[in-house]
């Protein structure tokens, strides 16, 4: 087993590394125009929850809810909400929640 030097990532040699610890991206671009790409990585396999709530604290979309592998993973949000609609151009939050554990980037 190896330990990268600040990198915040594990593995064994020869293999993809794990992260060490939950890590939530800022969408890019940002801002976007048709879409953003949000990047997150997960230390161990589990259930992920990915959500987008307006400044009001509003759940507005749903990007991902299901079992995930360790490791790095993009979502692509195409800026429509629940009902598939397009969302009013603003500002809005995405909370990524896997076990205990959550993040938040704007």
């Amino acid at each position: 087993m190896y330990h990268g030097t600040g990198s915040g990532l594990t593995g064994v040699e020869g293999q993809e590394p794990v992260p060490a610890a939950l890590m939530l991206g800022r969408g890019a671009p940002n801002p976007f125009g048709a879409s953003v790409q949000l990047r997150y990585t997960l230390p161990e396999r589990g259930n992920v929850r990915l959500v987008v709530y307006d400044v009001a604290g509003r759940g507005v979309a749903m990007l991902k809810d299901s079992e995930e592998e360790a490791g790095t993973h993009v979502v692509r949000w195409d800026g429509r909400g629940l009902r598939g609609t397009k969302l009013v151009s603003g500002v809005y939050f995405v909370r990524l929640t896997f076990g205990e554990h959550e993040e938040s980037v704007r």
